[in-house]
């Protein structure tokens, strides 16, 4: 009863992803770091179509520390906590897709993580980050290959003033406790900004209402701990002309556990080190009023060490069975993605470009010293997969405003990948060299076309075909010796149709969207089969089928009361899927699996002077199904419904004191069968900028 209280009430509220209109604290927005998707002389607003801007005022006022937590509330938008599951990391979807078929970018430099795109987005810090675009619909070819469900980036800051500094001092009940520092400059033709973050905890409390088991016992998470450094560096330089360049540098370095399933039988993994390094430049050079050349050339590279220490235990043991060993990624990729820019006339715009990408992944595989006695320590050497692609991607984008009304873009692309060289199992005794590399390679096309009707409505449509082509994983990893590789797996790609309108006044702002995607030659497992390194019967293989369909509703709206002393606002996401049967085994499925069909956000701000703001958001889930040959469809999880609550303080007005709670109702809930999350966290936080 509650819960159905507290959601009609949030139901009933308009958007959930505004922010106060606090005094700013941040820097500027990195022009040089968006990926611009545009038709001359465009209605001067932030977002376009079904497309997202998470402000570095919405960042700041949910508390959001990482780029997952930073879009949450987006509608459209599905993610998980970090530390779930015994992977320990957050998961996201956008419209019923998952993180590898999302692309993760900073400043427009694709930062997936290498070999499998299993990225933890918890691992990228949002201190020094302007605000986050988040496309859903129309994906820009300029993003290049693997944004088919979607494509986030991060933008970072960009020094205004001659000199700007900032601290930033927190602490979370579980022991987890928050530092960041920042100093910047502007010199008019040349900047330089440095700053560093830290994230460190020792568990997550769990709620109140858990049921402690054998193998969960205790109020804290077993394994939950986690620690991730961010160091960001840039120094630019703008010319009269309007040029600008810059170099950038961000170097992460983390560790985390795995987090511990109360029902038992689960691994027990470690991350030693997670860590993270990119070096990129940005150009955009003005060659004449007519032609501009946008150019981005980057180095980056992976170092993941996992310890596979066995299967948990009862009662904080753990146990000598299931995998155990240490298992050390060392990826790296080479970059260039140029983008030329020609002003045909003030209606017309064309973009033309190629993204190339060099792809390495060396994985070292070693026993433990003696894990039976407790002895984790790195034993002796296995044997070795390395692997080598390069990635092609040749696009043109052209804008074009009709007249005061309509407007459009059109885009199309040549996406491919060529395996360079596959060697798996390399070792003492054998080179591990496989002589069945393969190439992928598919097409795109995409147009949007906007109406505006007046200052305050526009209506938009797109259609399009967009890909994921598969990765080193897909095509060559063997996890476990359980899966025969299938260098031969095809690109997937989806036709996209999608059709939206919004109204936005300045105070009032309504929004709704509608898509359906067409999946067709999906990547799916196909089971029960023979031939795999482990032997026996549990064997399987990537192949691509016929996917099926997801569809769905996004709804929003935001209201401003009483001269913005109060703001309002929710959104609601509906998403389903229909399997088809030859993408499950001959049975064709008609709920989407792992993934809410009702996702729900809603917020209300209160400011009743100018230093002071109260924030209330809550957010909705409905339960998640899963499907199995003998039982049929199956919960996954009970609904799940989260409220926090902040209260920011400014005695001075670059100074600001927070104090609240996250999951402010204690809610006990979990996912995948048995990974419970954090309960009920008290925060206290102080944030000075200059």
């Amino acid at each position: 009863m509650r819960k159905n209280i507290v959601l009609s009430l949030a139901l009933s509220s308009v958007l959930c992803s505004s922010a106060l209109a606090a005094d700013k604290m941040g820097g500027g927005v990195y022009d040089l770091g968006r990926v611009e998707v545009t038709t001359p002389n465009q209605k001067d607003q932030a977002v376009e179509g079904s497309d997202a801007v998470v402000t570095w005022e919405q960042i700041k006022e949910t508390l959001s520390t990482s780029v997952d937590q930073a879009i949450r509330n987006t509608p459209g938008i599905y993610t998980t906590p970090n530390a779930l599951g015994s992977r320990g990391e957050s998961d996201i979807g956008i419209r019923g897709f998952g993180r590898t078929q999302i692309g993760l970018f900073i400043d427009g430099i694709p930062v997936n993580s290498i070999y499998d795109r299993q990225t933890d987005w918890a691992q990228f810090s949002t201190y020094d980050v302007s605000q986050i675009d988040v496309a859903k619909g129309f994906v820009s070819p300029v993003y290049g290959i693997n944004s088919m469900g979607g494509a986030v980036n991060i933008i970072s800051t960009k020094p205004t003033k001659e000199l700007e500094a900032g601290l930033k001092l927190g602490y979370f009940t579980g022991r987890e406790k928050q530092l960041a520092t920042s100093i910047g400059t502007n010199q008019g033709n040349w900047y330089s900004s440095f700053s560093y973050s830290l994230i460190d905890r020792d568990s997550f409390p769990l709620s109140n209402d858990y049921k402690p088991t054998v193998y969960q016992s205790g109020d804290k998470a077993r394994n939950s701990y986690y620690k991730n450094q961010t160091f960001k560096g840039k120094v630019g330089y703008e010319t009269d002309n309007g040029s600008e360049y810059s170099l950038n540098a961000i170097i992460q370095r983390g560790e985390k556990g795995g987090t511990i399933n109360a029902n038992g039988g689960e691994r027990f993994w470690d991350w030693p080190n997670y860590d993270k390094n990119t070096v990129y430049f940005l150009g955009q050079t003005q060659i004449n009023d007519k032609w501009s050349l946008n150019s981005k050339v980057y180095w980056d590279n992976f170092y993941n060490v996992l310890t596979a220490k066995g299967v948990a235990g009862p009662n904080g043991t753990i146990t000598n069975s299931g995998y155990r060993g240490e298992s050390i990624y060392d990826d790296h990729s080479f970059g260039v993605i140029e983008t030329a820019k020609y002003q045909i006339d003030d209606t017309k715009e064309l973009q033309f470009g190629a993204n190339l990408r060099y792809n390495h992944t060396n994985n070292d595989n070693y026993n433990l010293t003696n894990p039976a006695a407790g002895d984790y320590s790195r034993g002796a050497y296995i044997s070795t997969d390395e692997y080598e692609d390069f990635q092609t991607s040749l696009f043109t984008q052209f804008g074009h405003q009709l007249n005061d009304t309509w407007r459009y873009i059109v885009s199309a692309g040549y996406d491919r990948v060529d395996t360079i060289s596959a060697a798996k199992g390399r070792s003492a005794t054998s080179d591990g060299k496989l002589d069945y590399e393969n190439d992928s390679w598919e097409w795109n096309a995409q147009t949007i076309f906007f109406a505006d009707w007046d200052n305050a409505n526009t209506t938009h449509f797109n259609v399009g075909k967009k890909n994921n082509l598969p990765t080193l994983k897909t095509r060559y990893g063997t996890p476990w010796g359980q899966r025969v590789p299938n260098p031969s797996l095809g690109t997937e790609y989806i036709y996209n149709f999608e059709i939206g309108h919004k109204f936005d006044n300045g105070s009032t702002m309504l929004s709704a969207t509608a898509f359906y995607n067409i999946l067709d030659n999906a990547i799916i497992t196909v089971n029960g089969l023979t031939g795999c390194d482990a032997g026996g019967s549990n064997c399987s293989m990537l192949k691509n089928v016929d996917g099926g369909y997801i569809y769905g509703l996004e709804l929003g709206g935001e209201q401003s009361l009483l001269d913005d002393m109060v703001r309002v606002g929710a959104n609601y996401t509906y998403t389903q899927k229909e399997t088809s049967a030859d993408a499950n085994g001959g049975i064709k499925l008609t709920k989407i699996q792992d993934y809410p069909n009702h996702i729900a956000n809603a917020f209300i701000a209160y400011s009743p002077v100018k230093q002071v703001d109260l924030v209330l958001n809550g957010t909705y889930r409905s339960a998640q199904w899963t499907y199995d040959a003998s039982t049929g469809y199956e919960n996954q999880n009970d609904d799940v419904f989260l409220m926090d609550l902040k209260a920011n303080f400014r005695p001075y007005k670059s100074l600001e004191l927070s104090i609240g709670a996250t999951n402010l109702l204690d809610e006990n809930y979990q996912y995948n069968g048995g990974y419970y999350m954090a309960g009920r966290r008290f925060f206290l936080t102080a944030e000075y900028k200059y």
